[in-house]
């Protein structure tokens, strides 16, 4: 089949609009950019198979190696500290999700109509795990379009659509913490109704076009556009399609930095239940937080006497805490989440000459320990 209404046609040239798209952002101009391009290409097409066209709603499945893994789907700045699963249901059926809470920080349940990219997608409510635990110390939650009889323990759909629901766990103690362990049990699931490739391809064409504009690569680069290098901005998430959590509020910006210099990023810190930053590339990929420490959170930062905290941005080792590791990348992103904070302060950003750094307070032997163990718990979280 050769015309442009064959449904795979009309998707590689999709694809191929994609890959203009890409090649046209500042960061392919980098070096290494235009490769960097057709990689990421890939990648998106491997999560639009593995999130669009794989997923069968007849048999809904707990996705969790197939979504965000470090070094392998790293799209869209996904979180370091957290590990998650996504489920894709018909909203209109019944099912359970059932387990232990285990000892994360939070565990929740964002409830969407729709999924990334469509152009009717709706926010529903966020679900507490700790608010779906039943008297004998399970979770036990039951995912309908409308409350059961009897059960209070209730994740709301929309009936008529397909539904996803992504469960972020938050871990901030790497190694103390330990994971929920989830199972998720169908009741009256919508049968096999066949695989419909036009329908499926033009999901994934959605999808893509998503992930390269949201929350990927031309993503990074209005946010640099708007802040500046060297700077962090407040972004405005509120719109349900841009599928943000509701219960965060992301802080970005971009980084540029020459051999010898170095950024402080200075912020009072306030009562938060969770907040994080990471570090990531102009294409939105999250760096290597399993070899290097490109990230830290509230439990795994040192906050000085003054309330303040003060996080070193820098390509070689200050011996300084707070140290977020470059890998030696020029020019790259930061982002910084809040959770349920009481405020949401921007840091102020200095750029500095790394020599004008205070004096080490870690050795590094301290240091490989402490990359040891966050590379034993990663590895650990996700079963590689």
């Amino acid at each position: 089949m050769s015309d442009a209404s064959d449904p795979w046609i009309s998707y590689r040239a999709a694809l191929d609009g994609f890959r203009t798209r890409l090649l046209a952002l500042d960061c392919a101009r980098l070096p290494g950019g235009e490769a960097a391009a057709h990689r990421l290409l890939m990648q998106g097409e491997a999560l639009a198979y593995n999130l669009v066209i794989a997923p069968d709603v007849a048999t809904p499945r707990l996705l969790t190696q197939t979504v965000f893994l470090p070094g392998t789907y790293d799209w869209m700045l996904p979180n370091p500290d957290f590990f998650y699963r996504y489920i894709f249901v018909d909203g209109s059926a019944t099912h359970r999700v059932t387990g232990q809470r285990g000892t994360s920080r939070f565990l929740e349940a964002q409830g969407i109509a729709g999924f990334f990219g469509d152009p009717a997608i709706k926010l529903l409510q966020t679900h507490d795990f700790d608010r779906l635990i039943a008297d004998d110390g399970r979770i036990d939650a039951v995912i309908s379009p409308e409350p059961p009889n009897g059960h209070a323990r209730w994740i709301r759909t929309e009936a008529g659509r397909l539904n996803t629901i992504i469960i972020r766990e938050a871990f901030c103690d790497w190694q103390g913490e330990t994971p929920a362990h989830l199972m998720l049990e169908s009741h009256g699931a919508t049968a096999a109704t066949g695989f419909d490739l036009a329908e499926r391809l033009d999901h994934a064409r959605r999808f893509l076009d998503f992930a390269i504009g949201t929350f990927g690569p031309e993503f990074c680069q209005t946010v640099v556009r708007q802040s500046g290098e060297n700077g962090l901005t407040l972004l405005n998430t509120s719109r349900d399609e841009d599928a943000a959590n509701p219960n965060a509020a992301y802080i970005a910006g971009g980084f540029a930095l020459a051999p010898d210099e170095a950024l402080v990023l200075e912020f009072d810190v306030p009562d938060a239940l969770y907040w994080g930053i990471h570090l990531g590339d102009r294409w939105s990929r999250t760096l290597d937080y399993v070899e290097r420490q490109s990230s830290l959170n509230g439990a795994q930062a040192v906050v000085d006497s003054d309330g303040r905290a003060r996080i070193i941005v820098a390509h070689r080792d200050p011996g300084l805490p707070n140290w977020l590791d470059t890998g030696g990348l020029e020019r790259g992103m930061m982002l910084l989440r809040w959770y349920r904070a009481s405020a949401t302060p921007v840091p102020d950003v200095r750029l500095i000459k790394f020599a004008d750094l205070p004096p080490a307070t870690l050795s590094p032997d301290e240091r490989s320990s402490i990359i040891r163990g966050r590379k034993a718990a990663v590895l650990a979280r996700y079963g590689i």
